[in-house]
């Protein structure tokens, strides 16, 4: 992930002939969020989330703190196991994985880090989720 409109890539090999193909996209979402408080959410919120999108929201907060999120509403396709559009949040080698209709979420790290990645599928949308995040002393 880049944090800016500019990126370099370098390749460097020592054979003589060389096979390289890059792609790019960018990014229609997500973020790194640094700021003791802050607010995200799906796409297009509160109107439904487009097909086939990937967005990574990367927290970050002081140390010796950590991160409590809040989440409501959250509407988002269900299925067996989030296996179409979910919500998946990652504390260190924990992670959360949520789809579906759920009124509240509610969820503090255990270090100073997260990483929330919102994913839908080619096909059923719904209206998505809007989240707070605030940095909490570290107990």
């Amino acid at each position: 992930m880049a944090s800016s409109n500019i990126m370099r890539i370098e390749l460097a090999s020592t054979r003589t002939e060389v096979n390289f193909k890059a792609t790019y996209s960018s990014a229609k979402c997500g973020g790194y969020l640094t700021n003791a408080a802050g607010n995200f959410s799906s796409p297009d919120f509160p109107s439904k989330y487009p097909n086939s999108m990937d967005c990574f929201w990367i927290i970050l907060a002081t140390p010796g703190s950590k991160i409590t999120i809040h989440i409501a509403p959250f509407n988002m396709e269900f299925s067996v196991r989030c296996s179409y559009d979910y919500l998946l949040i990652r504390d260190g080698w924990k992670q959360k994985k949520r789809c579906g209709l759920i009124p509240k979420l509610h969820f503090t790290s255990s270090s100073q880090s997260l990483v929330v990645h919102f994913h839908s599928d080619p096909s059923v949308q719904a209206e998505g989720f809007h989240a707070s995040y605030v940095f909490t002393p570290a107990k």
